[in-house]
């Protein structure tokens, strides 16, 4: 369906010879037209509130997706960290205790050696 004025009657035309079905035209009367023109103006507040606030609750959709994907990554990120941080823990724990080994161990063979020199 297409709506077109005197202005845009070669156009019409043009689709009419192009077309493969045939088409059919309307003419819709003046009286009708005002009459519809005046019903729309008076739905004009209506609509402008209605897209107000379609675009408020769109921009709140938009703030409550940022808000979920902060969160999940939010959540990603600490379950990762507490990864890590169990991580650097396991291997910090693994490093103390070869430090332990090797202080004994280096005590231990100065007493040793002390012991030899007495010896000697």
């Amino acid at each position: 369906m297409s709506f077109a004025t005197e202005s845009q009657r070669k156009i019409i035309r043009e689709i009419v010879r192009q077309s493969r079905n045939p088409v059919k035209s309307r003419v819709v009367p003046p009286a009708v037209i005002t009459k519809f023109i005046a019903k729309i103006q008076r739905m004009g507040d209506d609509v402008k509130r209605i897209l107000e606030e379609e675009a408020a609750e769109k921009e709140i959709a938009k703030l409550e997706n940022r808000y979920f994907e902060n969160s999940a990554l939010n959540r990603f990120n600490k379950r990762r960290v507490k990864k890590i941080s169990h991580c650097l823990f396991r291997n910090s724990f693994n490093i103390i205790c070869k430090l332990s080994l090797v202080l004994f161990c280096h005590k231990f063979l100065v007493l040793y050696l002390e012991e030899l020199l007495r010896a000697l």
